[in-house]
């Protein structure tokens, strides 16, 4: 950071965690004060020893929720709790226009011209913090359009 390089940090979430997964990385987040953040679902893909040891559990998933971003098994705390405390993750985040970094500290850093499609992009995000859009799409067994 003194070098004026940003930090990223990408993390996975396995469906087994329980809360205390989540708290601990809540607080590397914010220990090592990683400001940008993205989060994944860990997704057993075909040709893994993970999709080996698991896909019993996967029977009847459709294709598109292979994407880091649905979940392929039920979770050991159960879809509810486990995607209250997902969505409380991306809260934490940058994306969180209820957080500390607003639309308006957004607007300062891009071109005039830029602000329809960040904006546009920034409200979108706003759903990675509600639980029941994950539980939606959770249920789902096609594709949403």
């Amino acid at each position: 950071r003194s070098l004026r390089y940003g930090v990223v940090g990408n993390f996975l979430i396995d469906p087994d965690w329980g809360q205390e997964q989540f708290e601990e990385l809540w607080s590397f987040v914010a220990s090592h004060d990683i400001t940008r953040t993205g989060f994944t679902l860990l997704t057993p893909l075909p040709g893994t020893e993970l999709f080996e040891s698991v896909k019993d559990k996967l029977a009847g998933q459709p294709w598109f929720k292979y994407d880091m971003h649905h979940l392929l098994w039920e979770p050991r705390l159960g879809a509810q709790r486990f995607f209250e405390l997902y969505a409380e993750t991306w809260k934490r985040s940058v994306l969180n226009l209820s957080g500390p970094k607003s639309l308006t500290a957004w607007a300062r850093q891009v071109r005039p011209s830029h602000l329809p499609v960040v904006a546009r992009l920034l409200f979108q995000t706003q759903r990675l913090m509600k639980p029941s859009a994950y539980l939606r799409e959770h249920a789902m067994k096609i594709a949403p359009r």
